[in-house]
């Protein structure tokens, strides 16, 4: 059997043949990265900064990397969208474009997390913060809402709700209506496996 790694791989070199030829200083603006010059562009993701040239995708830290966390950047710096938020928010189901039922269960994406931290909020709380994301209030005493830029031009919110006497503790992800400008569903869907990922990282 294939080592799902070495698929990986695969699949992130397929994807970086899209770089070549990528118009980073016209793409720079419209998608919020930094352009350094005709052949590198830099961008923040998940507290790490990468250079994406027209061969690949590289941590400046030279640290290693998974191949779903340079995917999800090559799908978003040669993106053809533009980042022109909308203040608005939906769940990840929402831009299944009908894949997923408007009650389709995304649980099993967020689940991970849910089991790292266990239903200790405050251990969540630090993770987040961690990470760089910002606490935007609590609605109710067990609902809280954390905002996160994940991309340039990408905003999302975590809504935590803690458990209690008739439901489990749940985390749910939004993003900003125009995501689906900028990446398809199973992009969008790859890029929250990236940040549960990263969260529960930030908790260890």
């Amino acid at each position: 059997m294939k080592n799902p790694i070495d698929s990986y791989e695969e699949t992130y070199k397929i994807l970086a043949e899209k770089l070549k030829g990528c118009d980073f200083k016209e793409a720079a603006p419209r998608l919020g990265f930094d352009f350094i010059d005709i052949n590198i562009a830099e961008l923040d993701f998940l507290g790490r900064r990468y250079e994406v040239t027209q061969s690949g995708v590289f941590p400046l830290d030279k640290n290693p990397s998974s191949p779903q966390i340079r995917g999800v950047i090559i799908c978003y710096v040669t993106s053809k969208g533009s980042g022109i938020l909308t203040g608005k928010y939906s769940f990840l189901h929402r831009f299944s474009e009908g894949i997923i039922s408007s009650n389709g269960n995304m649980r099993w994406m967020t689940n991970t997390a849910v089991k790292a931290f266990k239903g200790d909020y405050k251990k969540f709380s630090k993770a987040a913060q961690k990470l760089g994301m910002v606490f935007e209030g609590s609605s109710k005493a067990y609902e809280h809402m954390w905002s996160y830029l994940i991309l340039p031009k990408m905003p999302m919110r975590v809504i935590y709700y803690e458990q209690d006497e008739e439901f489990p503790c749940e985390i749910k992800l939004m993003f900003d209506n125009s995501a689906s400008n900028l990446m398809e569903f199973e992009q969008l869907a790859f890029l929250s496996g990236c940040f549960i990922h990263a969260l529960c990282e930030a908790s260890t």
